[in-house]
């Protein structure tokens, strides 16, 4: 019977139009639950039409074909996804392990002294105390740092004026070729700030350093300093 086909119609419909099972879904994700309810739906309506019609043998076979070939399509089909899925995954999987083996994390353990985090920094090749100052938002070191760091002090131009604690102060901007902070923190090309000779000041290690690693956090008395390297 003509309703009986397009009952399968909508079987069909129903599987692959849905909002919530679009076509998409059956390429990327598992539809077992949508090959149940076809299967099930197409025995009631062969059951249906024995009890109450008590069609041919031939109708019968006709009907039960219908249901069996539609969830072999779908079982067919649900089989094809799972394993595209699975495969999917094991590549994804396999992705990330060589990622990971790509990468490398160092970390640098800062503990406070008087509320102050302090730790030796190498600017260039010159090792000295410096603060680790999250408010500040340049490298600063003073005139004998830079010195040391082998900075051309003759090109120096200090006609940069910031504010400090202290008051305002005129700055030379330099770059330096590297700043590493411990053994393993180290990064190249810094933007920095030289003070003028004679004043003492500490050195700081500010954003222009700390926004550029991956963490820069604070637990109990302890600052830790995270760097990924790719």
């Amino acid at each position: 019977m003509r309703w009986v086909y397009l009952a399968i119609l909508v079987i069909l419909g129903i599987v692959f139009l849905r909002t919530d099972v679009q076509l998409v879904d059956l390429i990327l994700d598992t539809n077992l639950k949508w090959s149940a309810i076809a299967l099930i739906f197409l025995i009631g309506l062969v059951i249906g039409q024995i009890l109450r019609n008590r069609p041919s043998k031939g109708n019968t076979l006709r009907y039960a074909g219908w249901g069996l070939f539609v969830t072999i399509f779908l079982g067919l089909l649900e089989y094809s996804v799972e394993w595209q899925r699975e495969t999917l995954l094991a590549r994804n999987e396999t992705i990330i392990l060589s990622a990971a083996s790509l990468e490398a994390t160092s970390q640098h353990y800062i503990t406070a002294r008087n509320g102050l985090y302090s730790t030796p920094v190498t600017f260039n090749d010159a090792v000295s105390e410096a603060l680790i100052d999250t408010g500040a938002s340049l490298v600063l070191i003073n005139y004998a740092t830079a010195q040391a760091a082998g900075i051309d002090m003759e090109a120096l131009v200090f006609d940069t004026r910031v504010t400090t604690a202290s008051g305002p102060l005129d700055i030379a901007l330099v770059t330096l070729d590297e700043v590493r902070v411990g053994d393993t923190i180290r990064l190249r090309k810094v933007e920095a700030a030289v003070t003028p000779e004679g004043l003492r000041h500490s050195n700081l290690i500010g954003s222009s350093f700390l926004s550029r690693l991956d963490e820069t956090v604070v637990r109990k008395d302890k600052m830790i300093l995270t760097q990924t390297h790719r």
